[in-house]
């Protein structure tokens, strides 16, 4: 089962599956920006490590929708209701998925013989039962949030960074100094400059918490299937080795155990079957595509330092100072000022010597 947004159940994250058959440029499921920066270079820049490895390892899913809050959201000529329906339609599912897996998980706490079964199966189910629920919380809770955004601004607001971690520390770094030389008058003048620097850097970034509440509950979901078809496993391994169940007897025990082997590996493999090949038919359009946008990346910087080149040249020749093009003319200059200076203090010696 996938979601449209990118959402992916029941695991934590489907491109674990097809991981070992990918480039090594496609491990990340970071697609470019509409701004041509990866939202995983974004988290390395703006949060510690700790949080890039819990990301990747985990919440991946996260990466997907911050590429997509960039590009379908924040631009002033997107339609962030759309982007909010979507979600809202989104988290009902989520929240009436986990509720039934709650309500499984806690029947299965009921199953004969447990007490005599491996802890871990107890702990199973009990995970199982208390992600489930938070993520029915967190379901209706989001989906609250949201609905209290009744405007697109106030969505792309929510969605939005301010400003940049480096952006802040600089034009912090700036109003400092300022204030320092300031007059009476500094109050207006913060005012307006932070107004300013606000406005300046609005709707640029996706906001990572944003992104990260909008994909909590289905990470918590993504815990509570797998830990409960775990729990389920061991329990049912257990009675078959050690024979809880005398009425059924082993044989029947072992094939229990073994229909519910082959109904996993079957459920799993075609959702993660189904996905590694879907993955593969589009790693072409993404190659393409993010090499066309790090040549125009390249090609945009260029355009920028020969303009920045351009417009120092053109500048020096304002002031007089045209012959300054770099080490090498500096030096040429130099030694044809002392070439024509020894001519000169040459010229009068020869001239008394032939008269």
């Amino acid at each position: 089962m996938k979601l449209p947004n990118g959402i992916s159940l029941p695991l934590i994250s489907h491109y674990w599956a097809s991981i070992f058959h990918r480039p090594v440029e496609f491990l990340l499921p970071a697609p470019q920006g509409a701004g041509g920066f990866n939202p995983l270079a974004r988290i390395r820049k703006e949060h510690n490590i700790m949080t890039v490895i819990f990301v990747v390892c985990f919440f991946s899913s996260v990466l997907r929708i911050m590429d997509r809050v960039e590009q379908n959201v924040l631009p002033r000529t997107s339609d962030p209701m759309a982007f909010k329906t979507s979600f809202s339609s989104d988290f009902t599912m989520l929240s009436v998925t986990a509720a039934i897996i709650a309500q499984v998980a806690i029947t299965a706490l009921a199953l004969p013989n447990l007490n005599q079964v491996h802890w871990t199966a107890t702990a199973g189910f009990v995970i199982s039962l208390v992600t489930g629920c938070i993520s029915v919380w967190l379901s209706t809770t989001t989906s609250r949030l949201l609905s209290s955004l009744d405007s697109p601004d106030a969505i792309r607001d929510w969605l939005s960074n301010p400003a940049s971690k480096k952006a802040r520390m600089d034009f912090e770094e700036d109003l400092r100094s300022r204030l320092e030389t300031s007059g009476p008058n500094a109050t207006v003048e913060v005012e307006r400059l932070i107004s300013s620097f606000l406005q300046e850097n609005k709707w640029k970034i996706p906001s990572f918490y944003s992104c990260t509440l909008l994909t909590s509950p289905s990470l918590l979901l993504n815990v509570s299937l797998p830990a409960f078809l775990l729990a389920l496993g061991i329990y049912l391994g257990t009675v078959w080795n050690k024979d809880l169940d005398p009425v059924a007897g082993t044989v029947a025990s072992r094939a229990v155990l073994i229909c519910y082997i082959i109904c996993v590996v079957l459920g799993f493999g075609l959702f993660f079957g189904a996905s590694d090949r879907k993955e593969a038919e589009t790693d072409f359009v993404r190659r393409w595509r993010d090499e066309f946008a790090w040549k125009e990346l390249v090609a945009g910087q260029r355009d920028v330092e020969a303009g920045e080149d351009e417009r120092g040249t053109v500048r020096r020749r304002e002031l007089g100072m045209d012959t300054i093009q770099g080490p090498t003319s500096v030096m040429e200059s130099r030694n044809e000022a002392k070439e024509s200076s020894s001519d000169v203090v040459r010229a009068p010696t020869t001239l008394s010597y032939s008269g």
